[in-house]
């Protein structure tokens, strides 16, 4: 398979006219068809294809799809055409279980989970980079809704590596701003842990013997300290926004960060971590998402500071932030007691 694949990138280098063609035809659909049904089956793909196949498979899907993108569509919308869950089902830690390997000797280089989970949300990702109209793209939304990919990506965001999370956040990230009364409650039922709240964390982690790790503080001071990864510092600030927006109107689980690590969001050097922090500050009540139970002056302060910022969308979304905070502060302790903040 790996070997037909090359032969058919080097055709489209030559031919891009066809590349419409080959994306609508038969033979590429019941390929995803044939992926999609020998996954659901749970067995290995012997006589399909191994995992160094099916990783010349999606590269060719991606090439493909770059060259012509609107071609692509009806694949993602057509719940049939399997495509959507074959991809779905590849951003698991265990998709390289499900094929058979090489010989000795015919694999080019070893292949790891990751690879073809990465490849998997470079596809999935194509959708949300067209201007589609509003009704392709809820026929988009109800099928990757409908193959559980918020639950996937939930689950690759607390196994992948660091370095690579950028992407499937970003995916998260448009999933919850496109279809968040879907994509939120996938949250509340989701087994990795991410989200919940600390107690279900440890109590979860003692009935399994690898304990989960990653929660928004632990994961978001993890990016915030290494310049390579401030861009998915970005996008899984962008995913708390989204969830600390929704959460009054859908049973989410509250949302637990600690103060210090947002301070540090407040003050990074990276300009568009310091917008990110500011609009999910502005999301959040802060006398019940965060864990102290009243609104931490010190905080404020730095919430303040922004105001001054040289970079005008941090000012922008400070300014948001924090007449947002005032408002709810307002409310509980009255008007006379908020010069203490200000000061």
């Amino acid at each position: 398979m790996a070997s037909s694949v090359c032969s058919c990138t080097a055709l489209f280098e030559h031919e891009k006219p066809h590349t419409s063609i080959f994306l609508s035809s038969d033979v590429f659909v019941d390929l995803w068809k044939t992926l999609g049904n020998s996954l659901g089956s749970g067995k290995a793909m012997i006589k399909i294809c191994s995992a160094n196949g099916l990783q010349s498979f999606l590269s060719l899907a991606l090439y493909v799809f770059t060259l012509d993108p609107y071609s692509c569509v009806p694949l993602f919308i057509q719940n049939e055409s399997k495509c959507v869950h074959t991809l779905g089902r590849l951003l698991g830690p265990d998709s390289l279980d499900l094929f058979t390997k090489d010989p000795p000797g015919r694999s080019e280089k070893e292949l790891s989970c990751n690879s073809l989970t990465t490849l998997s949300c470079h596809l999935l990702c194509f959708p949300f980079a067209l201007d589609l109209p509003p009704l392709s793209m809820s026929s988009v939304l109800q099928v990757y809704d409908s193959c559980g990919i918020t639950s996937s990506l939930l689950q690759v965001v607390q196994t992948l590596p660091l370095t690579l999370l950028e992407l499937p956040l970003s995916l998260l990230s448009r999933l919850l701003i496109c279809d968040p009364e879907r994509s939120l409650p996938h949250l509340r039922d989701s087994s990795s842990g991410l989200f919940s709240p600390p107690r279900e964390m440890q109590s979860a982690s003692c009935g399994r013997q690898t304990a989960l790790t990653r929660t928004p503080t632990s994961l978001l001071s993890e990016l915030l300290q290494v310049d390579g990864l401030w861009d998915a510092a970005v996008e899984l600030l962008t995913v708390l926004s989204q969830i600390a927006r929704f959460s009054p109107r859908f049973s989410v689980p509250l949302l637990h960060v600690e103060v210090s690590v947002l301070e540090q969001g407040l003050t990074h050097p990276y300009d568009q971590i310091r917008v990110a922090t500011c609009r999910f500050l502005g999301h959040l009540d802060p006398f019940v998402s965060l864990v102290t139970d009243t609104l931490p002056p010190d905080l404020f302060r730095v919430m303040i500071d922004c105001l001054r910022d040289p970079y005008m969308p941090v000012r922008r979304s400070a300014c948001r932030a924090v007449g947002n905070w005032l408002g709810p502060h307002r409310r509980k302790n009255g008007v006379e007691n908020l010069h203490i903040f200000c000061r």
